[in-house]
């Protein structure tokens, strides 16, 4: 005989069925009237269930039997139905029991449902945890909100006797030895001196700039019998976050010396960049400074740096990521390390100015409907 018990979930709201078949219902015809008394089955419709024809089968099985039950375990018996043996002529039909835990829409799921934002997952207790831990994904305006640097953010600290402790430490050793020991404290000494007429952090300087010689060169000027070298460098800084700069170094004592000034001056030039998205430029560019003519087309994520060495060296310190140039006639390292840092800082267009030249209307998307 068929019984249904109501077997009640701890942590479902929703009690699950549980359907049994004795041996009586499968073997003896009285048995039917002891497990359906709602109805009865006529002598066709027990020809049709033992009969070889599955579909008949499943059609008289859903009219007179699993009418009653609910969606869940009527789509559950109907998909676990023995049809192998349905086509052997027997009246083997096997009702399984619907399974203790199961899907529901009713509940909001912890992955797919998941705000982003949000410290805690949902509680869903139809269903075992997942084998990884959602990641908390960031929220629009922490990805697309440009951090603008501020040059004056940072404090000095301790910084101004740098120049004094070094000359000090130096005037104890012999005339002959001064000049090449303060050599090796150059580079302090004059980071700190751009540091106290910048107002920067000499902590930002070493830490976030990174460093970049662009260009190289040696001049070698004849006067007389006399030959007299000057060395000559193009020093780029940046932090990989919009911060920019350019120096230039000259020397006559030493290739050292003059990647130190150029360094120093790279940082008396930094300047701020916009970028669209941080990774490229909003509009496409052309400029132009003597000789140098040149194109810069923004691309899409993922393309890459597109370009010549100085280009691309200048946006990996100013972190671009993705862009495409093409240089026409003059090639001078010089000129087209600044024209290209001129034409992001002044040509760049905004996205409304964008709209209004171009007679559209844009809004937002995440700024409308995510913040």
């Amino acid at each position: 005989m068929i019984s249904t018990i109501y077997k009640p979930h701890n942590k479902l709201k929703n009690p699950c069925l549980v359907f049994n078949i004795s041996k009586k219902f499968q073997s003896s015809s009285s048995g039917l009237k002891k497990a359906l008394p709602h109805t009865d089955l006529p002598k066709d419709v027990k020809m049709i269930v033992n009969s070889s024809n599955p579909q008949k089968a499943v059609d008289v099985l859903d009219k007179h039997v699993l009418h009653q039950y609910v969606k869940s375990a009527k789509l559950s018996a109907i998909a676990h139905m023995n049809t192998p043996d349905l086509n052997k002529g027997k009246s083997k039909i096997v009702l399984p029991k619907v399974p203790e835990k199961y899907d529901t829409f009713l509940k909001l799921d912890d992955f797919f449902d998941y705000k982003p934002g949000s410290n805690n997952k949902y509680e869903d207790l139809s269903r075992k945890d997942p084998y990884f831990a959602p990641d908390r994904q960031l929220l629009p305006n922490e990805i697309f909100v440009e951090k603008k640097y501020s040059l004056t953010e940072s404090k000095r600290k301790g910084e101004v006797g740098v120049v004094q402790e070094a000359k000090e430490l130096v005037s104890i050793l012999a005339p002959e030895k001064q000049r090449s020991e303060l050599r090796k404290h150059l580079r302090n000494i004059k980071l700190s001196e751009a540091a106290m007429k910048n107002n920067v952090s000499l902590s930002y300087i070493k830490k976030n700039l990174s460093e970049k010689t662009l260009s190289m060169r040696k001049f070698v000027n004849k006067k007389g019998s006399t030959k007299k070298a000057t060395f000559w460098r193009l020093i780029a800084v940046g932090d990989g976050n919009g911060m920019v700069g350019i120096g230039v170094g000259r020397s006559k004592d030493s290739a050292d010396i003059a990647s130190v000034q150029g360094f120093v001056q790279a940082v008396k030039n930094l300047q701020y960049i916009p970028r669209y998205e941080n990774r490229t430029i909003s509009n496409q560019i052309v400029a132009k400074k003597g000789a140098c003519h040149m194109n810069l087309i923004p691309a899409p994520p993922g393309s890459g740096i597109k370009a010549c060495p100085i280009i691309y060296e200048l946006c990996k310190l100013i972190g671009i990521k993705d862009l495409q140039s093409k240089d026409f006639r003059g090639r001078n390292h010089l000129n087209t390390a600044s024209l290209f840092i001129e034409a992001l800082k002044t040509k760049q267009k905004s996205i409304e100015e964008l709209s209004l030249i171009r007679g559209r209307n844009i809004i937002d998307v995440k700024k409308a409907y995510f913040q």
